[in-house]
């Protein structure tokens, strides 16, 4: 995590992102909302949601719950991605997230 802090703060620099290719992983609109939820509570930093984000979107076992919610899910995780091109993901916007997947 320390090399992917600092160099997160280099414009332009590669960051290594690592994922066990073997491992499908299934994401939901619930795990969209468990993620805000531990970043409003503090229990994932800014650096962790956006890890875990880049992982989501560069896996290439990544699936979703069904074709209806792939493009919503996918730009909630976009959103939370590089603070550099995305903008910083706040607690506030966290905070917005679960009430619009409510609303679908």
């Amino acid at each position: 995590m320390h090399e992917y802090v600092s160099l997160q703060g280099k414009r332009g620099s590669s960051i290594r992102i690592q994922v066990d290719q073997d491992v499908e992983i299934i994401f939901t609109l619930e795990d969209v909302d468990t993620l805000c939820e531990l970043f409003i509570k503090g229990k994932l930093g800014q650096h962790e949601l956006t890890y875990i984000a880049d992982v989501i979107e560069l896996a290439a076992n990544v699936s979703y719950i069904d074709d209806d919610t792939a493009p919503i899910i996918a730009e909630f995780v976009s959103e939370m991605t590089d603070p550099a091109v995305m903008g910083v993901f706040t607690t506030k916007r966290a905070q917005e997230v679960p009430a619009e997947i409510k609303s679908m």
